[in-house]
């Protein structure tokens, strides 16, 4: 049988919450069958991160001006 995790996590700041952000990790490695550590995964920020708040980017052009590739998320 498979595994499932879900939740009902309403917006990007609320993985601002460092509990948010291990239920999530804990839970997906739980659902593939990974070994959890015990106390939790390292669960620390990379990086900035800076939530939206509850909506999208109206300017137009938005994206396109950031000029981001794949390549910029690599760890």
């Amino acid at each position: 049988k498979g595994r499932v995790f879900t939740s009902t996590m309403g917006s990007s700041n609320d993985l601002e919450a460092e509990g948010t952000r291990r239920m999530i990790v804990n839970g997906m490695l739980w659902a593939a069958g990974l070994p959890v550590p015990k106390g939790g995964a390292n669960v620390d920020l990379v990086g900035d991160f800076q939530p939206t708040m509850y909506g999208f980017q109206r300017e137009e052009g938005y994206w396109q001006k950031k000029k981001l590739k794949v390549s910029d998320f690599d760890l």
